[in-house]
């Protein structure tokens, strides 16, 4: 629920006392009071909305619109709910809210969902909510508050079944990202995998390995998209070559649309061993 503070667009009377929240209802008493329109039918009355508490990048799914209402001198006032995403209004509520009471605060929380196309969110993203007057009996409004849905990927590897930290720096035995000592010339895999945590498709692009990164190879991709809940594979191989540091030390990274963990890197690292050691066992000779 975005909590940021909203504006006001065409609120009869300019009154300023709409909480976008939950909590606070002022419809009564001390004050200004909340009037949409006293007596006019059809009159949109918007409050802008603030997005800043949803990551860019994430996809806005559905906008549910929160209203406590009261009626003004009489009962039986009547509106409908509506959205105005990125400045193109909806149609109206399919419901249309009849108010009850004259005195005390505002009641009930009457929801309209508003299922929208599929739209990722950035810095330009706008969202209004507001209500529309059917009949002309006055009516109070405390409350107009947005429930925005959304969804984003969330990325995860591990190997050997243990998370490996975006950024790790310390390579392991345990993650598999440490492929201890490995001999000249010698070939040896390691699998990781990748899992979806979020709420939306995981993509993912290229996978590369920082300079020189020769003796580090991709040998098995993993899937283009992974679906929520899901998981894919990769395979690493190293094939340690002649000169050089005997310590090869290279860090991976995978594109991807996660909103915070793009790239994916970490550090990977194995030794280069000359030949392959021998056992002896002797007895008393």
């Amino acid at each position: 629920v975005p909590t940021a503070a909203g504006t006001y667009t065409a609120w009869t009377n300019d009154y300023a006392q709409v909480d976008e929240g939950i909590a606070g209802a002022v419809c009564d008493g001390g004050g200004p009071v909340d009037y949409i329109s006293s007596d006019t039918a059809d009159v949109r009355e918007t409050m802008v909305i603030s997005l800043a508490s949803i990551p860019d990048g994430s996809t806005i799914t559905s906008i549910d619109v929160l209203v406590a209402d009261r009626g003004d001198t009489s009962e039986g006032g009547t509106y409908r709910t509506f959205v105005r995403f990125n400045g193109v209004d909806s149609a109206d509520s399919a419901a249309t809210h009849s108010v009850t009471g004259t005195g005390g605060g505002c009641t009930g929380f009457p929801v309209d969902t508003f299922d929208i196309a599929d739209t990722v969110k950035n810095a330009g993203t706008t969202l209004e909510i507001g209500v529309v007057k059917v009949n002309g009996i006055g009516l109070r409004v405390g409350v107009l508050s947005a429930i925005v849905t959304y969804t984003y990927p969330e990325m995860d590897v591990q190997g050997n079944g243990i998370s490996i930290a975006n950024g790790d720096l310390t390579p392991t035995i345990f993650q598999g990202t440490n492929w201890g000592n490995v001999g000249l010339g010698v070939a040896v895999d390691r699998t990781f995998t990748i899992l979806n945590t979020g709420t939306a498709d995981l993509n993912l692009g290229a996978i590369t390995f920082g300079a020189p990164g020769g003796d580090f190879s991709l040998v098995s991709a993993p899937a283009a998209t992974v679906p929520p809940g899901g998981s894919t594979t990769f395979t690493v191989r190293l094939i340690p070559t002649a000169g050089g540091m005997a310590l090869r030390t290279r860090t991976i990274s995978i594109v991807n649309n996660d909103l915070d963990e793009n790239p994916y890197s970490f550090l990977i690292q194995g030794t280069r061993v000359i030949g392959a050691p021998e056992i002896e066992v002797r007895g008393n000779d």
